[in-house]
């Protein structure tokens, strides 16, 4: 699963980046979010992790 490219680390990120068009329907979903979700540790130091936030999404 690709997850981009950390921002901040590359002075040019033109060789990072693209742009496409997606035609979104009623119904369709968009998620954002931060890096501080996936990597997140619980009180028993269990981290949150990328598979987590999509179940948690489905």
């Amino acid at each position: 699963m690709p997850l981009g490219f950390p921002l901040g680390l590359e002075a040019e990120i033109a060789d990072f980046v693209s742009q496409i068009q997606i035609n979104l329907n009623p119904g369709n979903v968009v998620v954002l979010y931060t890096d501080g979700i996936p990597e997140y540790f619980d009180i028993n130091g269990v981290q949150y992790g990328i598979e987590k936030l999509c179940d948690v999404l489905r």
